[in-house]
Formats: C-alpha cells, structure tokens, sequence
C-alpha cells in the first residue's frame, strides 16, 4: 500500500509522500514482522513436537498391549517403521507443514482483503484462478495419499528384512547368503523408490497446475487492470497507477501463498497416509486386555504355591484357525508338584505355557490359577504370578545385574547377589572385571548359552513367582552348563508350582509327574515317574508314555 502511494505522489504530486519515511515505515513493520516469525517457529514448534512426542509414547504403550496374536501377524520391521518413519512425516507436518500452512492461509486472507479494498472489480477477476487450484489440489492430494501410504508399508517391509538379515547374520554367512540377501533387500529398497517417485511426480504435478493457474490470474489481473488506470487522460480512470501497483503486489503475495498452501496440501496428504497407519495401531483395542494397573502382589510378601487347571480346554491359533492344537484337554496341577509335559514335536506342548501366561485365549473351556479364571483375573496379576524359563532365554543389551532384576523394579542389592548366588551366576561372574555391572551385548552375545540360562534362571528366582514353566531349560546346554543350571533350578522348584515342557530325559527325570500330550488331549498321566529303566518301562506296555521314552533311551545314555 505504501509502495503505491510512493508511485501515485511521484505521478500527481510529487513530494507528498517522503521515500525515507515510507521506507523507515516499512522497516518497522519488517521488524515486527521477524519477531512474529521468531514467535511463531517458537510455539508451534514447541506444540509440534509435544504432540508427537505423545503420540510416539502412545503408539508404543498401544503395541505393547496387544494380544500375541497381533504379532504373529504383523511385521516387526512394519511396527519399527511406524514408530520412526511414519511419526517422524507427523512430526514434519505439525512442526513446519503446519507452521507454513498458517503463515500462507494468513497472507491469502489478509492479502485478499486488500485486494477486495483496493478494487472489488480486479478482486472478481482474480477469482479464475481458484476453481484450477481446488480441482487440482483434490485431484493430486488424494494420488499422493495413496502412494505415499504404500513407500511407508514397503518402507515397513524393507525394515523387517533387514532386521532379519542383521539379527541372523551368522546362519546368512554360513550358508554364504550375504549375496541373496543383497539382491532381496535391493529389491524391497527399489520398490520404495519406485513407489516414492510416484508420490513426488503427483506432487509435481499438483505444484505445476497451481503454478499456472495462480500466474495466469496475475496475467488476467495486469490485463484488465492496465484497461482501468487512467493516467494524462488515458486508460478507464477507474483506479491509480500505484493502485494497480499495489494490487499486483498484494495479488503476488496471494498467488505465492497459495501455491505455499497448495504444497502443504500436498505434504498433509503424505501424512494423513502415515497418520492413518499410526492410529490404526492407537485406536486397536488388543483381543486380550491389559492389567488392571494396580501394583498387584508384591514380590517381597510370601507367597505359597497355587494349583493350576485346564478344564476341557480346546485351543487354534488365530493365524492358524484351520489346525486344532488342543481338543478338549483336561490336565490338573495340583499346588506345589512338579510336572512334565511330554509328546512328539508339535502335539501343543508349549501352546499349554502360552495359554496359562494368557497370551492367548483358549478356544474353548476354562484355564485357571488358584481357583480362578484366568479371563477373570487381570493380566498383569496373573503374569505377576508366573515365571518362565524358555530354551532360549532373552536377555536385554544392559548389564547382567539389569537383567536379574528386569521385571522387579523393587529390588535391593542384596536381592539381586542371592538371586545370582541362588543361579550359580557368581561362580562365572567373578571372573569378569565388572562383575554383575558387565554388559552382556544385544540379546546376550557376549554370555555362552549356559551362561545365558543361569541368568535367565536367576531372573525368575528373584521374582519369587508361585508358579514356574520350564520350556525345555536345559536341551540347548552341553553337559557341563547342564549340570550348573540344573543345580541352579533344584533351589528355583522349591515350594513352587512346577511345569516343565519336556523333550530329554534329564527333564523328564526331575519331575514329580508326567502328563503325556496327544491328539490335543492329556493321554497318560503318571504319578510316580521313578527310574526311567527297562523294567519300568515294561510295566507300562505300550502306553504312549512307554514308547516316548523307548525312543528317547535309544537315543540318549541313561544317567
């Protein structure tokens, strides 16, 4: 405005309006304008990043609480990938999409004001412009949603592979498949590209319509508005030369703004593809709920062993709905016994752990601890009263100290050495100069496998769990760690409800009782296992239990 007054005053009357003041004018309101654009980077990007810092927090509280059901289905690297890539497009939307987008809405409102001011008949004209601009910015935004969905799953997928590659590392340079897996991550990393140019080409696209349209109503504007300047006697008369001036500036800053708006249209849309998939994950409620989020039992109170029941039990995999795993099973546990699961590879041996712990839901009939339904009790409850040994034990890349302790915050020092002690942890962990504070490396590389195990024992000692599953312990250890870890879970069983699930005989031995699993049914059950030996094996005929050991003596010395 105060650029077309200078322009007018040197046309009509010159000197009426002091360049230097006009310009000093000016520079105050630039002045005023930067501390605007401190001001607004400062709060949005303040708000930006608190929102995205909450919504990555919930997007993993949201994945830690689904069912195990979710992750039989769903890609690591997908989930990994939602987390980073996909929170960070939200971030860059909320922290400098959004500050743009209402920088240029401003301008355009603003601008357009002025315009209708200075003249209503230019103002009508510059309106051809808009109906190129929505159409486009539909027409494209919704072409960019699409494929800019599709890079974040291929994205996802690329993740997952090379997560799997790395994780594996030593089986993939075993069988020399370094090249393979080359080859099949550069074809996931090509079909993000390809995937991505297609995204970037429609946002080409929509930027070069609005390009177009927004100079051709500049165009539209100097044409009619040099018809309406009357200067000497010529032109309309309708309005000034700085008027034109100054609409033709106003109308650039429009212009410019829009096509600003039009390229935060285009990003919001790549992150409404992203947005989507994060709170796809947020709003899912998991199959099986989560804990009460009381503190549940403590771990320093006594507490006394409890039976377990499985009542007609009946159980397929949600990913596998066509298998029966479990037909009908009934099995009891009373308080305080230790007893062995047996049977061939595949008869759901360890699919009775995962529905005691609840991390599925039976299919049909009734799981319960201490007389209870476990559906009834909340899930961190009844996972706070049991504890597991797997085969394969996971230890975080912390301390071995922190990994005794994970999953009982309350514990002392104290607790934590007669844990290790309790493990045999201290007979190796002495020969380390930092002792219980060494660093055991991702999932535990830097510990052998016996070494892994105690710890992974002593772990579950410290939580003083009423009841115990050992998935087979001990099968993956050489005789030596064997016998250490056995030792190690003589003092874990004491008092304790026991499950074993069983594959050698050194398990099988340490038990109390044998429940033999067949056909998705408890077949045999027996009370006193004694000597496994020939004699009492011929006492038992061919029962399934019989035979199963008759396989296991032909393969294994008797201790």
């Amino acid at each position: 405005m105060i650029t077309g007054k200078i322009i007018d005053s040197s046309i009509y009357t010159p000197d009426a309006v002091d360049p230097v003041v006009a310009a000093t004018s000016l520079f105050a309101l630039i002045c005023a304008a930067g501390g605007g654009v401190v001001a607004r980077q400062i709060f949005l990007t303040r708000a930006g990043e608190n929102i995205v810092s909450d919504l990555r927090s919930n997007l993993f509280k949201s994945i830690l609480k689904q069912e195990a059901a979710y992750f039989d289905t769903t890609r690591t690297g997908d989930l990994v990938t939602r987390l980073t890539a996909d929170v960070q497009l939200v971030q860059s939307a909320l922290t400098s999409d959004v500050v743009n987008g209402v920088r240029a809405l401003v301008m355009v409102v603003g601008g357009s004001g002025l315009l209708l001011y200075t003249s209503p008949m230019l103002t009508a004209v510059s309106l051809i412009s808009l109906p190129p601009v929505f159409l486009s910015s539909r027409y494209f935004g919704a072409s960019i949603k699409k494929f800019q969905q599709q890079v974040q799953e291929e994205l996802g997928a690329t993740t997952t592979k090379a997560e799997e590659v790395i994780s594996q590392i030593k089986t993939v340079r075993s069988f020399n498949g370094e090249a393979l897996e080359v080859v099949n991550y550069e074809k996931k990393v090509q079909r993000v590209r390809d995937r991505a140019i297609a995204a970037g080409m429609r946002g080409a696209y929509l930027d070069g319509s609005v390009h177009v349209a927004a100079n051709a109503g500049l165009l539209a504007i100097l044409a009619v508005g040099g018809n309406m300047v009357g200067v000497g006697g010529g032109g309309g008369g309708e309005i000034s030369p700085g008027d034109l001036a100054s609409f033709l500036m106003y109308s650039l800053f429009v212009a410019g703004n829009t096509a600003s708006l039009s390229t935060v249209y285009g990003s919001i849309q790549k992150t409404r593809g992203a947005a989507g998939r994060i709170f796809e994950i947020i709003d899912r409620e998991p199959a099986i709920g989560g804990g009460a989020g009381g503190a549940g039992p403590t771990h320093k109170e006594s507490r006394v062993a409890v039976g377990v029941q499985f009542e007609q039990v009946g159980f397929r995999y949600p990913a596998r709905e066509d298998f029966v795993v479990l037909d009908g099973m009934d099995l009891e546990l009373p308080a305080g016994t230790h007893t062995a699961i047996v049977g061939h590879s595949g008869c759901g041996k360890s699919t009775v752990a995962s529905l005691l712990l609840r991390l599925y839901d039976v299919t049909s009939g009734t799981v319960k601890v201490g007389g209870k339904d476990v559906k009834d009790l909340p899930t961190d409850e009844l996972r706070d009263m049991i504890a597991v040994v797997q085969q394969e034990p996971v230890l975080f890349g912390g301390s071995i100290r922190e990994n005794i302790a994970y999953g009982r915050s309350d514990a002392s020092e104290e607790d934590v050495l007669v844990a290790a002690r309790a493990a045999k942890v201290t007979d190796f962990v002495e020969t380390f100069p930092e002792g219980l504070d060494t660093i055991v490396g991702e999932r535990g590389v830097r510990l052998s496998g016996g070494q892994k195990q105690r710890v992974a024992v002593a772990r579950v000692l410290l939580r003083q769990a009423p009841v115990v599953i050992f998935d087979e312990a001990t099968s993956a250890l050489d005789a030596e760690s064997e016998f250490a870890v056995t030792k190690a879970i003589e003092s874990l069983v004491r008092d304790r409800t026991v499950v074993s699930i069983a594959h050698r005989l050194s398990t099988i031995r340490m038990a109390d009782r044998v429940a033999v699993l067949e056909g998705g049914k408890v077949v045999e059950i027996i009370e006193d296992v004694g000597a496994l030996d020939e004699e009492m094996l011929r006492g038992r005929g061919d029962s399934p239990f019989a035979n199963l050991i008759r396989r296991q003596l032909s393969k294994e010395p008797s201790n």
